[in-house]
């Protein structure tokens, strides 16, 4: 699923969060506007193409009219 759209989570992004994160389910800094995009897509290299790698952006100022046709988003459902 990696390498088509730069996907959207739910965390929110600090470049140094996980040296001071919880060890399971870290969600990011209580106080921060970017979140985190993982996977890479169609448009960056190979090395950004995992889900390791991450990227962050404020999804209020990200949207198709300003060029991020990169991005996107899945549909989770809980079982």
């Amino acid at each position: 699923m990696s390498g088509n759209l730069w996907e959207w989570c739910n965390d929110f992004y600090q470049e140094d969060y996980y040296t001071v994160s919880p060890s399971a389910d870290p969600r990011g800094p209580e106080n921060a506007k970017k979140r985190v995009l993982r996977g890479g897509s169609w448009g960056t290299t190979t090395d950004t193409l995992r889900f390791s790698y991450r990227l962050a952006d404020d999804p209020a100022n990200a949207d198709i009219c300003q060029g991020y046709d990169t991005y996107g988003f899945r549909c989770v459902r809980r079982p």
